[in-house]
């Protein structure tokens, strides 16, 4: 079996990266792939997988990419200074003389030219979307070239299956993109979503692909977090994350009145950052809030320096969070940690707000401008804190184990044709 993964990952941002381990770790475990049996693709980008030290028991083999592979004279004329307009011809010829050779290989069953990237989807059995919010209005250029894709690859090889699990879809305001989102969709045979805006947005299209809400794919290492947590020594441990986004405007100087007196009133404060550059850099938003010598007070966690596990445990040995990392604030609801996770705009209120009433845990959302009033939060995290108990597990090891079934099924009714 042959497995094209797609998705946000390899790209410094430990959510996405994680989505990948995660979907991967369900792959080898739940259904038993392994590298005699499967060959697993991915298309790499910045290389931070490598960084995160996880011991992948498949070969991650790199797929083509669609752009580059079908015009690659394009780098060549920039360097050597044609102008764009003459570049954008030559790629709009280059690529008419693809779908030339597809249509020649539908007819003929061998393509005179581009076999590389022809034979790489005649040979793909899935194309599987991983989770992530990538299907949105903000990331429209990479909208149309998720939709080149599965075009391309459905043209080349119809029997090929499409599915998408945890996506999270908008939110979109342009009817234009809407129907640029209808026409991806169509291309699916199952599509589980993260929570019931995406659902919603779904339904509203009337697309024909089996469709449920299941939850953020992170739950299928719900049985892994689960373990790391053992019984903190201390009761003022707070897990901390402010997001490099451009929507977060950050009351900067509320924000360092608010982790000031934590730490007077004697708080550990870890600070964990989700991304990295060249993805976003959740180290220089604290820098730039709290400055060098209040950070000095902060224990610092990178995913991309300790590693995948050990950054994991250390994030579920805390005993209280807030932040503004979507994932940041999932995995912690997920482990029954108390939390407050802060939202600003659209794309992320749909996010954090979604996924967490999905999971039904004991969780505070609030808005970034809930940050303005120090003594306000500070009261409200004593709150939380003192009314918290530890909640019962049933409700996500249902989900868990919806999951995990719904998944195995349309990966074994592939296998089976």
């Amino acid at each position: 079996m042959k497995i094209l993964i797609r998705g946000s990952y390899d790209s410094y941002n430990f959510g996405d990266d994680a989505l990948l381990i995660a979907v991967l770790f369900f792959l080898e475990n739940n259904l038993g792939l392994n590298m005699d049996n499967t060959e697993i693709y991915v298309e790499r980008a910045s290389h931070s997988l490598e960084k995160l030290c996880y011991q992948f028991s498949s070969k991650l083999r790199n797929s083509p990419n669609i752009l580059s592979s079908i015009n690659k004279l394009a780098p060549i004329l920039k360097a050597l200074g044609f102008p764009k307009v003459l570049r954008v011809a030559v790629s709009c010829v280059t690529f008419m003389f693809f779908l030339l050779a597809i249509f020649l290989f539908r007819i003929f069953g061998k393509a005179p030219f581009f076999k590389e990237i022809i034979e790489f989807f005649r040979n793909l059995d899935i194309i599987h979307y991983i989770g992530g919010g990538y299907i949105a209005e903000i990331w429209k250029w990479r909208m149309i070239y998720e939709y080149l894709v599965v075009t391309i690859a459905k043209m080349i090889n119809p029997k090929l299956k499409i599915f998408g699990t945890g996506l999270g879809l908008g939110p979109f305001e342009s009817r234009l993109c809407l129907l640029l989102l209808r026409g991806f969709l169509k291309k699916f045979d199952a599509i589980f979503l993260r929570e019931s805006e995406s659902y919603k947005i779904v339904k509203k299209l009337g697309v024909k692909p089996y469709t449920k809400c299941l939850g953020d794919d992170i739950l299928l290492l719900y049985p892994i977090l689960k373990s790391l947590r053992e019984d903190p020594n201390s009761e003022k441990v707070i897990a901390v994350n402010f997001k490099d986004f451009p929507d977060y405007t950050y009351p900067r100087g509320s924000i360092y009145q608010i982790l000031s007196l934590l730490i007077q009133n004697g708080f550990k404060i870890h600070y964990f950052c989700f991304g990295e550059e060249p993805g976003p850099n959740d180290y220089k938003v604290l820098l730039s809030i709290c400055g060098p010598d209040l950070v000095g007070n902060l224990i610092i966690h990178s995913p991309y320096k300790e590693g995948f596990w050990t950054f994991l445990k250390n994030l579920a040995n805390v005993n209280l969070g807030f932040g503004c990392a979507y994932h940041f604030g999932l995995i912690l609801s997920i482990i029954d940690i108390p939390s407050i996770v802060i939202y600003s705009g659209a794309y992320y209120r749909q996010k954090i707000t979604g996924a967490m009433d999905f999971i039904g845990r004991p969780y505070q959302v609030c808005e970034v401008d809930k940050l303005k009033d120090p003594m306000a939060f500070i009261k409200d995290f004593h709150v939380l804190r003192s009314c918290f108990r530890f909640s019962q597990d049933q409700l996500l090891i249902n989900l868990y184990a919806t999951m995990v079934e719904e998944y195995m099924r349309v990966y074994r009714e592939s296998l089976s044709r």
